[in-house]
């Protein structure tokens, strides 16, 4: 069915092929990929469930359920897996399974590429922003000697509090910058020594 694409457990969303249960359309179920409509693919509609016709002579039988809504009736898959109504249903490990994206341990991109470090300097910019702070790109060993001024009409309780929260992510910035180094220089040394 899809042999245009490789399909070996891939662990993101974005790369899996999904069949999408709102593009149930005059007898064609569309298949995304990468947020793109890749293939269209003949199906026969029960009502409470759909067939999928494969091009081998097989068939794939899927649950549906209609949502009755105030104003429109969207339907949903039921995943074999887990039983709960999804809107995509993805072939995570061989062509004909298909499961919900949390029954088949798939991962959106950008929760994989967020690291400690992305998370500590968004917390510090955030609160500088909030204190009207120009210096953004201020340097862990600057960190202590740096006190921005109150803005005018912030209570001092709530620039404290900023203030706290602004160290805090400094602090942890720094002691993870400085744990990272530490592991970079030991791998050199094991591998000077091997």
């Amino acid at each position: 069915m899809w042999n245009d694409y490789q399909i070996r457990a891939p662990a993101l969303v974005e790369n899996t092929p999904a069949l999408d249960s709102f593009s149930i359309k005059d007898g064609l179920l569309y298949i995304r990929m990468n947020g793109e409509i890749r293939k269209s693919v003949p199906i026969t509609d029960y009502g409470d469930y759909i067939e999928i016709s494969l091009k081998d002579g097989g068939q794939i039988e899927l649950e549906t359920e209609t949502a009755k809504l105030r104003y429109a009736t969207p339907r949903y898959f039921i995943c074999p897996k887990c039983g709960k109504r999804q809107r995509f249903l993805y072939a995570v490990y061989r062509e004909y399974i298909f499961e919900c994206r949390t029954c088949g341990y798939l991962q959106y991109y950008s929760r994989l590429s967020w690291d400690c470090f992305d998370y500590y300097k968004a917390g510090m910019k955030y609160i500088k922003e909030k204190l009207g702070f120009e210096d953004t790109d201020a340097y862990p060993e600057m960190f202590s000697s740096i006190v921005p001024d109150k803005p005018k009409g912030m209570k001092v309780t709530t620039y404290e509090r900023h203030l706290a929260k602004l160290r805090w992510y400094q602090q942890k910035y720094k002691t993870l910058a400085e744990e990272t180094e530490q592991k970079i220089l030991a791998d050199c040394e094991k591998k000077k020594g091997v």
